[in-house]
């Protein structure tokens, strides 16, 4: 899992460095913190816009049906990749996995879907470019965005449901983050 000025690193080098595929499973991943499997089932047809605001609509586990907002950044690059794709003469229609791999055969109907190995890959290389020493993979990300919204005081409770977890305690077992004793509530309170 990495900390959020770990994070801060691995976002720039991804943003400057990565390529279109990339950027975007990486933000996706990140920001959501979808897991692996539900980020691999993604369709265009998975996201659409309200408010101004992008969501993504998704089958999670368990088949409960999940909904999050993307940030802004993510959605850029999303839409960054599914550019680069028509670019390349590989058009992403509705129906379509949204995260293709780069050497797909895209000759028939059906086109692939990027396979667990490959996220993995993805994630991996990006990753040993900010901490060697730590193993970062697809679940990190999961764990990192849970751990850093419980770190940065957002209630248990909405992240439980923002990641479609149905108990609260298997939210607040990815808090593995080390605690510091400034972050004691008791420093909130208003008293004086």
């Amino acid at each position: 899992m990495f900390s959020d000025r770990e994070m801060k690193t691995f976002f720039d080098i991804v943003i400057e460095k990565a390529p279109p595929l990339h950027k975007a499973v990486i933000l996706l991943l990140f920001t959501t913190g979808m897991r692996q499997a539900e980020l691999r089932n993604l369709k265009l047809s998975n996201f659409e816009t309200r408010e101004g605001i992008r969501f993504l609509y998704y089958m999670g586990k368990g088949q409960k049906m999940n909904q999050i907002p993307i940030h802004p950044t993510t959605a850029y690059y999303v839409d960054e990749y599914i550019a680069w794709m028509e670019k390349i003469g590989r058009k992403i229609g509705e129906g379509d996995f949204l995260f293709q791999p780069t050497k797909n055969s895209h000759s028939g109907k059906t086109k692939k879907k990027l396979s667990h190995t490959a996220l993995g890959y993805i994630v991996g290389k990006w990753a040993k470019l900010v901490n060697k020493e730590k193993r970062i993979t697809p679940h990190s990300a999961r764990a990192t965005f849970i751990s850093s919204l419980i770190e940065n005081g957002e209630d248990i409770y909405y992240i439980s449901q923002l990641v479609n977890h149905s108990d609260v305690r298997t939210t607040q077992r990815y808090n593995k983050r080390k605690r510091t004793h400034r972050k004691n509530p008791i420093f909130n309170l208003n008293f004086f």
